[in-house]
């Protein structure tokens, strides 16, 4: 059933027709194909009610494209409920749904997460300090008299080994490491200093100017004073072991190779 204004009626917008209600006939076309206009001529109440409606209204009323906009604002407005009516479900089943132990397992989440983070970060710290000692401590028994240069150049090598995968890959590590001397057949430290049992505490101006040459270098906060340098020795010796590599610079009292 279709109702329409008393006249006089005119049609301005097509709003007035998203609620009609077509009678499809119970032909076969018509239910194999029910967007055909032919099945709406002669059968539906818009098609009856057409003497009451004027000659610009009928000649809109029996176009395709007014049928086609009738139907597609009518789909419109079903997705839109359907839409409306899913939102309205999830809502209703949030408030009915028990929160408090899921809320629980959050909250204990976020914080076993907060833990953890901080955990690591406090060992990354300790970590970062251990290696700045082994360092600052291998400059300083190696080079304490030594000027600036020959410091920064003993901490590269201690870095170098330890980046170059053929030593630890800590910096503790590489400062104590020990190899295998064929002639005293014994496991000798790579720096003769590791092999006093007793040593000095560090102290005073030297080992604050060390600290400072340690972090500089691993940090990486200046340019290398030599690139590449893995060996030092002193210039008073000659060790076997220097034959056939190349050196790099003569700073203080060491020799650098590459």
């Amino acid at each position: 059933m279709v109702v329409f204004p008393d006249p006089p009626f005119e049609l301005t917008t097509s709003v007035a027709f998203t609620r009609m209600t077509f009678s499809l006939p119970t032909s076969t076309n018509c239910t194999l194909k029910p967007m055909r206009k032919s099945c709406f001529d002669d059968h539906s109440p818009v098609s009856r009610a057409k003497g009451d409606l004027s000659e610009a209204t009928r000649s809109l009323v029996g176009t395709d494209d007014m049928f086609s906009r009738l139907f597609y604002a009518d789909l419109r407005s079903r997705l839109g409920w359907a839409v409306s009516r899913r939102w309205y479900l999830l809502r209703a089943s949030w408030h009915a749904w028990d929160k408090e132990p899921w809320i629980f397992a959050l909250v204990l989440g976020l914080i076993a997460t907060a833990f953890f983070f901080a955990l690591r970060a406090a060992y990354e710290r300790q970590d970062h300090r251990r290696s700045l000692v082994c360092l600052a401590r291998n400059v300083y028994f190696e080079a304490r008299g030594e000027p600036v240069a020959g410091q920064h150049a003993v901490a590269e090598v201690t870095m170098n080994r330890r980046a170059s995968g053929r030593y630890s890959d800590t910096v503790c590590g590489v400062v104590y490491q020990k190899n295998w001397d064929p002639i005293r057949k014994r496991y000798v430290g790579a720096f003769s200093w590791t092999e006093f049992d007793t040593l000095p505490t560090p102290a005073g101006e030297d080992w604050l100017r060390a600290w400072e040459v340690a972090e500089a270098v691993y940090y990486e906060r200046e340019a290398p004073v030599l690139e590449g340098a893995m060996f030092f020795h002193a210039t008073y010796i000659k060790p076997d072991w220097a034959k056939g590599k190349r050196p790099l610079a003569r700073i203080g009292g060491h020799v650098f190779y590459k």
